[in-house]
């Protein structure tokens, strides 16, 4: 099963970390940090879903994973798409 989407968490302590999830929609892993910026943690998911797809050679053609920011009242959908170059272009999905 591939990667299917990441939540961002704030914990008790008012850091941010990141979990990541397999389409089965079991949990794949949680950040091994936390951060004390919101904008940090979430380049830490760009650069982490980078390196996972990489890995997993899919980079050749374009993917898209939804990231959920559940830290604020209510949760806040982006997307991160990776195109056929490796780019990395992220959006607010309304």
């Amino acid at each position: 099963m591939g990667l299917k989407k990441i939540e961002l968490h704030k914990d008790s302590n008012g850091e941010f970390y990141f979990v990541k999830y397999a389409g089965n929609g079991e949990a794949i892993t949680k950040s091994s940090e936390s951060y004390t910026r919101k904008e940090n943690a979430f380049k830490a998911i760009v650069a982490d879903t980078n390196i996972t797809l990489s890995l997993m050679c899919v980079l050749h053609s374009p993917m898209e994973i939804p990231v959920i920011d559940c830290t604020g009242p209510m949760p806040v959908n982006k997307l991160i798409r990776f195109d056929e170059n490796g780019m990395i272009n992220v959006k607010d999905i309304e």
